[in-house]
């Protein structure tokens, strides 16, 4: 299977939610996405839809592909019944060493095998959890007897129609929702946490409010020079001065950001060099200096960066930076945040 083929099965969340809740559910389901939450919420769909009202965990299963029990995975999905018996089986795939998509041939064989020839009282959900995923390694599970559904990155649409959903029985504006999202992570899991958080903290009024946020999220909310550099390059303009605002409490935290800010923008240079490009990923990380866990984060980030402005443009980012550096380094701390909060600006206005 191609790279680019997986396109085809890419979905965002709420549309897969819309899909499965109008449609007929598939007995076979192969997931990709990493998020927790949305995990959860894809069983209970299922169960609600395929079992019924009166669904239960005892009509669920789950396993992990790290144990090395697909033989029980399939008696579990193949127990068939005089009687109608209908279950859900979850079968969570992780990395392992020496396999090919977290399975061993003899394993990926057996759920081929079943997927040929599944029970229709069962539902298997094959859920692919690595964020790093390599969707050629389940090129030969692909039949018309399986479902694939690859959710695909979030958008701030999606983010912001289910966050509402999320608050159901309370009361939150348009800009309550901006608000909470300018503090978090594109991240489904990171922000139900924080919703379960506020529900806690309202209760008793069931309204959620910008100050409401301000409290319980954003004071809470410990953020790093990273975080900053994050913001800035992906444009978010209210989220990094809110940032700033908060890494001022540290003793001359200009001049170091504005390192970062003139190393990041050197990468990007580079990016533009085409022979940059033809560098593989290990090789373009030790290049760009970008290393660490986070490190194809910020690769990612660069590039959007990137893509997103000329080299004209970078020029002009250039000039920012190396104006607020000089001003920070011959004025008055007062004057500071004035320097910052107008680098800021340009260089997520570019």
């Amino acid at each position: 299977m191609k790279k680019n083929q997986s396109s085809q099965y890419q979905v965002g969340y709420l549309d897969l939610v819309k899909k499965l809740n109008t449609g007929n559910i598939p007995n076979n389901i192969l997931l990709f996405t990493h998020e927790k939450i949305l995990i959860d919420e894809i069983i209970s769909l299922l169960s609600k839809k395929f079992i019924g009202e009166m669904e239960n965990n005892d009509h669920i299963m789950t396993f992990f592909s790290d144990d090395k029990n697909i033989e029980g995975v399939l008696n579990e999905c193949s127990n068939f019944s005089f009687f109608s018996n209908k279950k859900i089986v979850v079968l969570k795939v992780l990395k392992r060493t020496g396999t090919k998509g977290g399975f061993t041939n003899q394993e990926r064989q057996a759920l081929i095998s079943y997927i040929t020839n599944f029970n229709p009282d069962t539902v298997l959900l094959i859920v692919v959890i690595d964020k790093e995923f390599n969707f050629e390694a389940f090129a030969e599970f692909i039949s018309e007897n399986l479902t694939v559904y690859q959710i695909t990155p979030v958008s701030d649409k999606d983010f912001i129609e289910w966050i509402k959903i999320k608050f159901a029985g309370y009361k939150i504006s348009e800009e309550a929702v901006h608000q909470l999202l300018q503090f978090l992570n594109p991240s489904y899991d990171e922000i139900n946490s924080e919703i379960d958080k506020l529900k806690t903290y309202c209760v008793d009024k069931k309204e959620v409010t910008k100050n409401d946020i301000n409290l319980c999220v954003g004071f809470s909310k410990d953020f790093d020079e990273n975080d900053f550099l994050k913001a800035v390059l992906t444009k978010n303009y209210d989220k990094a001065i809110r940032i700033y605002n908060q890494l001022t409490l540290k003793k001359d935290i200009e001049i170091y950001l504005v390192t970062l800010l003139s190393s990041s923008m050197i990468a990007i240079r580079k990016l533009f060099d085409p022979k940059t490009m033809e560098l593989n990923e290990y090789s373009l990380k030790n290049e760009l200096k970008v290393w660490g866990k986070d490190g194809s984060e910020k690769l990612k980030i660069l590039k959007e960066y990137k893509s997103k402005i000329n080299e004209l443009k970078l020029m002009q980012a250039f000039d920012y930076i190396y104006q607020a550096d000089k001003s920070l380094k011959s004025v008055v701390s007062d004057n500071k945040k004035t320097i910052m909060m107008n680098l800021i600006y340009a260089l997520t206005h570019l």
